[in-house]
């Protein structure tokens, strides 16, 4: 019996869960359920039992009702439960995965139920444009984001982030890992898309605020025909976030902490004094020098470390950064409710501390976030209206130093330079000292607050029909101070103190608005003759924001006073700003399906915007998408059996969007300058002559279509998806003054033109989901390409016939214009034979060489005009990227990953890390540099100064680095206490720790010297970083 007891099995950890969360809230889960053998025991009134699967294994959570009536229970982590006054009912039984067994209990007072799996399992919910549907039904390109995986990840700063490599088709890029970095996201390589939160538009800063606890679904709506109904700001695509609402049952109360330790993700090996100074002299006497840079003293002091006053040798990375800077989340999230009334309320907390060491004990830069929500639903059960409330508020603070200065304070510092004096005090002139806690420094808050009110009305005696009524309001108020120039004494080792070179500045500016937005929309939905399922519906969305700020600052400070009023009067500027915009929009959306086999979406959007002359203001946009799900007809039965196919569905969808340039762009403005004339005696305005307005102006189009394939084998062990693109943008309005001259004095109107961008591209996800004994696994993948072209564009007429320059027909995987290299001159056979550029005199062997193109015996270096520079094949932006995640489960214990990667990307070395001259060497990879002994070196051979003409062009294909990359980008291990060692704590439902890391591994053919995420490539911006992680998650 004991060693009965003690069996488990990761089923059972799935159904904790379940049972917990259920019983909490006392409301019973639909679920599906098949009814295999029945035994009885008698017990008058009262009906016991025990739920097992086929296995033997308790189902805990599975669902016990009695037909007709509001009675009903649910079975405990043994599977048993216990129903009063049943023993003549019928029962229904369900679970999630199985089929609804109706059983009629005849007086019998126990039963046992073996469940088996249902092989159709329940559809998932995805969330769309003004609505939801299974995914079964899905006829767009929309992806969804296992929002578990997000909840429970620690290591990330926010949401962001947490998305990259979990979605086909989405690009997350991280430009660097400072504290208030915000990664880009990209859907299908276009611009920014729209943020919809809880059906209401929001901007990307409100979704990087979200709470992961807070949130329910992330949907990634990737074609014009699932984002047309939003307008014109959804041309990009759109992520849709529902947040969490309360659920029926007792208050359940959960708190999460998560304790990060962030370290540079990779560090590059400094120069040490003496390595330096060898080099420095080895090269010196490769160029024939006269002496050498460094005398035998001084390299013997600085390789013996004899005397570290004189001949420093300073690691300026080891000693201004630490080993890890510490992070601290906390989320308390309370939830439950009545049947009519239910509740969410959310409380999160978050600090983030810099990698640079604290100064006189303080934090350089720290970052706190403060966030709250709560989220309340009623319903009025007697009139059919459900009507909600949302309130969210959030607080972001920065305070600390620019940290592209605080990077470059350290990036190009030589060893012998010295950080401090004898007595700890700053050296003179040290550019350390800018991180001394005491100088400049720059403060950035942000306020906002957002509430939501929303009512649902089934309207009496139509069914399904119901009434719908959204309305959102916000504010935010932004502010930023600057204290610069800061005179921060630095010192010699006898005392003398370095006087203030500039005097501190100071500026100051704040931003508030505040917008509404309103959705009042009218939906329809039935079944007919038991196969045709129709829904109907139609909106008005109507937007406006306002916004306006202030700046003021003053300079030359006489006293380090960081306020406006201690500055001089004299030194005083200020200026301002103000916004104001509105959308008009009129949606209508349909969706119809016969046996759910056929299946017919279209909706409409009738856009207005105040960007355009009031005759120009509306388009209309229409959208439309077909699925088709044949695995369900008959004739593929035989095919279905001998394949084991659960489903074969194809889809195919095309959709417009309207797109327009810039607001107000059909007026034009006279513009008043400063005074700068006399006239008869009068000072008087310098006045800009405005251009011809244009009355032509007006949307012009984003066209998608989209091909598509969903499909699921083996029980839906095997499932995965594939999609084709081609999004088409046509119009775009131009200035004709970029290739027509005009004698008119003035500039012309801008006009509407036949422009034509392309962009296509494929996406792919597959995953296998299985289970073997005790241990699950489950293991997927997808990845994403695209390129783009311009198919016509209108250009100036030098550039348009000109095939070097011009942009029709160059896509990105073509790459950018430059030179080719063709390696090192290796001999003074190469010096004489070669082409040689225009640009360069005095060639040495381990100088560049380039290709000569065009077979002209010279390397051209007219930049513009060049028939020796050419396009690359060298894509400057990951035009593909993959992702690989897995899950594993084992009696309590899970180990959870993400394999994120990147195709082809190149990006060229900054001029400021170009090891091309002596005194640009830095790091110990530089020291793989031409010379008679290592002619296969990576680098040039450097000169005396900061490198020849030849050998620093910047377009040149030498430089180039392939940035591909492959990262481990998430690995968690976690274990369930509940599934064992606290099962039997009632008053605790949920106990689970995890270890986990972020960035842990990478693979690139630039790891060690650039961090293959950045674009930065100066080596001076703050470092991504590898996170570790403890995270612990309670309920109550």
């Amino acid at each position: 019996m004991k060693d009965e007891f003690l069996k488990f099995s990761p089923r059972r950890i799935l159904y904790s869960m379940v049972i917990t969360s259920a019983f909490l809230a006392s409301s019973p889960r639909l679920v599906f359920a098949d009814v295999n053998e029945v035994q009885t025991r008698m017990q008058i009134g009262t009906v016991k039992g025990q739920v097992v699967d086929v296995s033997g294994e308790p189902v805990i959570g599975a669902s016990i009702r009695v037909k007709g009536a509001n009675s009903g229970t649910i079975t405990d982590v043994n599977g048993d439960f216990s129903l009063d006054n049943a023993s003549n009912s019928v029962l229904v039984i369900s679970y999630i995965g199985y089929k609804t067994q109706e059983i009629s209990v005849g007086g019998k007072t126990s039963i046992k139920i073996i469940l088996k799996e249902d092989s159709e399992i329940l559809d998932e919910v995805v969330v769309v444009a003004y609505g939801s549907t299974v995914k079964r039904k899905l006829t767009n390109a929309v992806s969804t984001v296992n929002v578990k995986q997000i909840e429970n990840l620690a290591g990330y700063s926010d949401v962001t982030s947490s998305l990259q490599g979990r979605a086909p088709g989405v690009i997350i890029t991280n430009s660097d890992g400072s504290l208030n970095a915000q990664a880009s996201i990209s859907i299908r390589g276009g611009g920014d898309p729209l943020y919809i939160v809880d059906g209401i538009v929001a901007d990307k800063g409100i979704f990087s605020l979200l709470n992961p606890q807070d949130i329910e679904s992330i949907s990634i709506m990737k074609d014009a025909a699932s984002s047309a109904v939003y307008g014109a700001q959804a041309g990009n695509g759109i992520v849709v976030i529902t947040t969490k609402k309360g659920v029926e049952g007792k208050a359940r109360l959960n708190y999460t902490f998560d304790q990060q330790f962030n370290a540079p993700a990779q560090v590059r090996d400094r120069l040490s004094s003496y390595e330096l100074a060898v080099a420095s002299n080895q090269i010196y006497d490769m160029w024939g020098a006269s002496q050498p840079a460094y005398s035998d003293e001084a390299i013997e002091a600085w390789r013996t470390g004899s005397d570290p006053i004189a001949y420093p040798n300073i690691d300026w990375w080891d000693s201004l950064i630490r080993k890890a800077a510490s992070s601290q989340r906390h989320t308390l999230t309370l939830d439950g409710g009545s049947k009519t009334t239910q509740y969410h309320m959310s409380v999160g907390y978050y600090n983030q501390n810099s990698v640079f060491k604290p100064h006189g004990g303080k934090e350089i830069n720290d970052r706190n976030r403060y966030n709250i929500s709560l989220n309340v639903n009623h319903l009025f059960e007697n009139i059919g209206l459900k009507v909600g409330m949302d309130i969210k508020a959030y607080y972001d603070k920065k305070h600390g130093k620019d940290e592209k200065n605080m990077m470059g304070s350290l990036a190009f510092r030589l060893p012998w330079e010295r950080i401090y004096t004898t007595d700890g005090r700053w050296y003179a002139n040290t550019s350390a000292a800018y991180l001394d806690s005491d100088g400049e420094y720059s403060d950035v808050e942000n306020n906002v607050f957002t509430a939501r009110f929303n009512a649902d009305w089934d309207i009496p005696k139509v069914k399904g029909l119901k009434a719908t009524f959204v309305a959102k309001t916000g504010a935010y108020l932004y502010s930023t101070k600057s204290w610069k120039n800061v005179y921060i004494p630095t010192y010699y080792d006898d005392g003398t103190v370095v006087g203030a070179s500039s005097k501190p500045e100071l500026n100051m500016g704040k931003s508030e608005g505040h917008d509404y937005e309103l959705n009042i929309g009218l939906a329809y939905s039935r079944t007919f003759l038991k196969d045709h399922n129709l829904n109907v519906a139609v909106y008005y969305n109507q937007r406006e924001n306002w916004g306006n700020g202030i700046s003021a600052s003053r300079k030359e400070y006489k006293v380090n006073v960081d306020q406006i009023f201690a500055g001089p009067s004299s030194t005083a500027g200020n200026g301002g700003t103000a916004s104001e915009s509105g959308r008009l929009g009129y949606v209508g959306t349909l969706g119809y399906d016969y046996k759910g086999r056929y299946l017919l979406n279209a909706s409409f959007r009738y856009d207005g915007s105040d960007g355009f002359t009031p005759d120009k203001r509306w388009g209309f946009f229409p959208s439309a998408s077909l699925g088709y799900i044949i695995s369900d007809e008959p004739f593929m039965k035989k095919i279905r059996e001998a394949v084991k196919m659960d489903m074969l569905k194809f889809r195919f969808s095309y959709g417009e969007t309207g797109q327009e340039a810039g607001r107000f762009n059909y007026l034009t403005s006279w513009t008043l300058g400063d005074v700068s004339f006399d006239i008869n005696g009068d000072r008087a305005g310098s006045v800009t002559t405005p251009g011809i307005p244009s009355t032509v102006l007006t949307w012009y189009t984003n066209k998608t279509f989209n091909y598509g394939m969903d499909f699921a084998f083996f029980n839906n062990r095997l499932s995965g998806t594939a999609d084709y693109f081609v999004t088409e943008i046509n119009g775009y309005d131009i200035n004709p003054a970029d290739y027509y001259t005009t004698t008119l004095g003035t500039s012309l109107p801008k006009v509407m033109s036949d422009d034509l961008f392309r962009r296509a591209g494929a996406e792919f996800t597959l995953r296998w989901k299985d289970s073997w004994g005790a241990f699950t696994y489950d293991v997927g993948g997808n990845i994403s390409f695209y390129d783009e072209l311009w198919v016509r564009k209108n250009e100036a007429w030098d550039v348009s016939s000109n095939p070097l320059r011009r942009s029709v027909g160059k896509t990105l995987s073509s790459g950018d214009r430059m030179w080719v290299s063709n390696g090192l001159y290796q001999t003074p056979s190469d010096l004489i034979n070669s082409p040689r550029p225009t640009w360069s005199d005095g060639l040495k062997t381990g100088d560049i060489s380039y290709v000569d193109i065009n077979g002209d015996g010279r390397i051209d270096t007219d930049g513009t005009n060049s028939d020796d520079k050419i396009y690359n094949n060298m894509p400057s932006k990951p035009i593909m990227q993959y992702g690989i995640d897995f899950n594993l489960g084992y009696k309590g214990f899970s180990l959870t990953g993400l394999f994120q990667g990147s195709g082809t990307k190149y990006s060229k070395i900054g001029n400021n890390v170009k090891p091309a001259g002596v005194e640009r060497l830095l790091y110990k990879d530089q020291l793989d540099y031409w010379r008679p002994d290592n002619t296969g070196a990576r680098f040039p051979l450097p000169d005396l100064n900061q490198g020849t003409t030849n050998n620093m062009q910047a377009d040149v294909t030498f430089w180039s680095v392939n940035c591909a990359y492959l990262r481990l980008k998430n690995l968690q291990l976690g274990y369930d206490f509940k599934y064992k060692l606290l099962k039997k704590v009632s008053w605790l439902s949920s106990a689970k720790l995890s270890l986990v890391g972020t960035n842990l591994l990478t693979f690139s053919d630039v790891s060690g010297w650039l961090d293959p995420e950045q674009s930065e490539t100066q080596n001076w911006a703050y470092p991504m970083t590898k996170t570790y992680s403890i995270m612990v998650s309670l309920g109550f």
